[in-house]
């Protein structure tokens, strides 16, 4: 079985990347632009879930893991 969900941004969604060095847990957090989500892109939404299997966006993160 599939789980389709859809994601709505909200008009004051925010979009940033998540930096995460997984060596030593440093992170850093940057703006984006919402054109930097692609398609294989891992992210993080925050928002509510309606009934109609949809995500009312507020932020989404680009979640990255990269050494330093």
């Amino acid at each position: 079985a599939s789980l389709n969900i859809q994601v709505a941004y909200t008009q004051d969604c925010t979009f940033e990347k998540l930096t995460v060095d997984p060596s030593t847990g440093d992170s850093s957090i940057e703006p984006i632009a919402k054109t930097e989500i692609k398609k294989q892109t891992q992210l993080l939404i925050f928002g509510a879930v309606t009934e109609e299997r949809q995500i009312d966006a507020v932020k989404v993160m680009i979640l990255v893991f990269e050494s330093r």
